[in-house]
């Protein structure tokens, strides 16, 4: 009868007296006396609440005692406390969490928060504290609703903290996904910034290695971060950083794979993640980006990732992606790689007046190596399709064409060379186009001048057609 009463008193004397009490009290071994009584087998409720107020003074009394709580091996003790589930220690469980907090707040340490993370980890601190967010989705509306919230901020900061630790403590956090990924999938029932630090946690276990990825893709995560995007209104507090953290986990664990793409793009009743790239886009220089090579990589994805793409106006997006010099090459190489699998659709985007004059604007890019990729997707486009091949060779695309193969590398005069070849080959009146654009002096001119012996070899053959053509 008398335990309680003396650990309140122990807590009075700690909270009452200036530091100096709580210095003397630990080295009285007062934390390790107070401490074992979590231990006993039988001890109520009361008595475990009196030895979470005693060590949450001590944590809160400064660097000395905390240092001497860490070495009289309370941290086991800490953790233990940590008991959301039972409705009479909530009180209890917000002092052990507050006190574990104190821990990685600490500046003057010289110890590095990971050795504390590895330490935590090893006592499983990492479920319970995911146990805290799990159950924090059922304690709004109490009487302790701002200290609950307080609690449960908390601990998403410290999984947080233990998402980007060493690769152990990360591992540790696999075992916690489905806590974790619920309480996305809830997020109205949390506070905003806590859900953002939830996606903060999901960000840097999908940039980790593809067992996290793997772990994350079993709990749900892909499917659960595009309907929290559907959710987050523009008027919503954190609403860019939120839509940010999604972005960046969802590049991460759709990288390199189709199935988790396919997941993003394709996951009724949500309109899935094209519509969201699309936004991103074109209102948000902060996430155009990451949304941008998504939004491209989509089109080398599955059938039924291009078939949502369409629906979207996907190709038609591309297009218009042309116009922007910086992600010319991007939405270029997209258009080529749909175009080899769909000819039919794209043909009908890219053959419009509008499309072609975008295909005709790439060849007044200036950027050297941006300049060298996009012709090798125009390649593309031209090998693939005749119809589009015909059209530009009725357009300016030719004479911009001829104008770049004064270009210094002989890589791309080599290339330009091949394209003109493509054209001259599909065109419905190869001995007009020769004449419109006098075209033979042009070959024989880099023929007589050019020092590149590949380019003399292309343009001997365009030569030779050109002549054969002649006699036809």
């Amino acid at each position: 009868p008398l335990l309680e009463p003396l650990l309140r008193l122990c807590s009075i004397l700690a909270a009452s007296g200036a530091r100096y009490m709580c210095e003397n009290l630990c080295l009285l071994g007062a934390v390790p006396a107070v401490a074992l009584f979590a231990s006993v087998t039988g001890v109520g409720s009361a008595v475990l609440l009196q030895v979470a107020t005693f060590i949450n003074t001590m944590c809160r009394a400064g660097p000395a005692t905390l240092a001497m709580l860490v070495a009289s091996d309370a941290l086991p003790v800490l953790v233990k406390l940590v008991e959301p589930e039972l409705p009479d220690r909530r009180e209890q469980t917000m002092l052990a969490v507050d006190s574990i907090w104190c821990l990685f707040q600490m500046r003057s340490w010289r110890a590095p928060r990971s050795d504390f993370c590895r330490l935590l980890h090893a006592n499983r601190a990492i479920e319970r504290l995911a146990r805290v967010l799990h159950m924090g989705r059922h304690l709004q509306g109490d009487d302790d609703g701002t200290k609950h919230d307080y609690m449960v901020s908390q601990a998403a900061d410290m999984l947080l903290l233990f998402s980007h630790a060493d690769e152990t403590v990360a591992r540790g956090m696999l075992a916690v996904l489905q806590d974790v990924v619920l309480a996305l999938q809830e997020a109205s029932r949390f506070a905003p910034q806590t859900v953002l630090t939830v996606l903060k946690c999901v960000r840097n276990l999908s940039m980790g290695p593809s067992a996290h990825v793997e772990a994350l893709q079993r709990a749900g995560a892909v499917v659960t971060l595009v309907f929290l995007l559907d959710g987050v209104r523009d008027d919503a507090p954190f609403a860019l950083e939120m839509r940010g953290q999604v972005l960046l986990s969802l590049y991460h664990l759709c990288k390199l794979n189709r199935l988790r793409q396919e997941q993003a793009v394709v996951c009724p009743p949500s309109r899935g993640i094209v519509p969201h790239l699309q936004d991103a886009v074109l209102r948000s220089t902060q996430l155009k980006h990451v949304a941008l090579p998504m939004l491209c990589d989509i089109a080398r994805a599955s059938k039924r990732s291009r078939t949502e793409l369409w629906k979207h106006s996907g190709a038609g997006f591309y297009v218009e992606l042309l116009t922007q010099e910086a992600w010319r090459d991007d939405a270029l190489e997209a258009l080529a790689a749909w175009l080899a699998d769909e000819p039919r659709k794209v043909e009908a985007v890219l053959e419009k007046p509008e499309g072609i004059k975008r295909l005709v604007e790439v060849l007044d890019t200036q950027t050297p190596a941006t300049f060298e990729n996009l012709l090798d997707s125009l390649r593309k486009i031209l090998s693939a399709s005749a119809r589009i091949n015909q059209a530009l060779g009725e357009s300016q695309f030719v004479p911009k064409l001829v104008q770049r193969l004064s270009h210094p590398t002989p890589v791309i005069r080599v290339t330009l060379l091949r394209m003109l070849t493509s054209i001259y080959e599909q065109h419905r009146a190869p001995k007009k186009l020769v004449v419109q654009y006098e075209l033979m002096s042009v070959v024989e001119r880099l023929i007589e001048s050019d020092r590149a012996v590949l380019v003399k070899e292309v343009a001997g053959r365009l030569h030779k057609a050109f002549k054969a053509s002649e006699y036809l």
